[in-house]
């Protein structure tokens, strides 16, 4: 189990009889009246068999992968089994939440 701001993820989970792993997770957060309020927590889960689909940034870092688009662009396009937890931490009512979370999808989840 990863805990993600509290919020319990476990490391495998079973989709459509596959197996899939966490290989990512972090938060959402926006600025509010100079406050940070985080609003969702994320965890990313996958085939193991998306390394292989990888291989050319094997052993780069992850602030540079972060970054790179094509990595990301590979990452989805990948022909396995993929599987997003969204859960939200704080609702934020009368805030327009969708769109600032569409904003922040541009850059990588902290």
């Amino acid at each position: 189990m990863v805990n993600v701001d509290e919020i319990p993820f476990p490391t495998h989970i079973t989709v459509a009889t596959k197996p899939l792993s966490l290989l990512g997770h972090g938060i959402t957060d926006i600025e509010i009246h100079f406050l940070q309020i985080k609003f969702t927590a994320i965890g990313v889960y996958l085939e193991p068999e998306i390394v292989g689909h990888l291989q050319q940034w094997k052993g780069k870092p992850a602030n540079e992968l972060a970054e790179n688009d094509d990595f990301f662009e590979a990452l989805i396009a990948a022909p396995v089994e993929k599987f997003l937890r969204i859960v939200v931490i704080k609702e934020i009512k009368g805030f327009p939440i969708w769109s600032a979370a569409r904003e922040r999808r541009e850059g990588p989840i902290s």
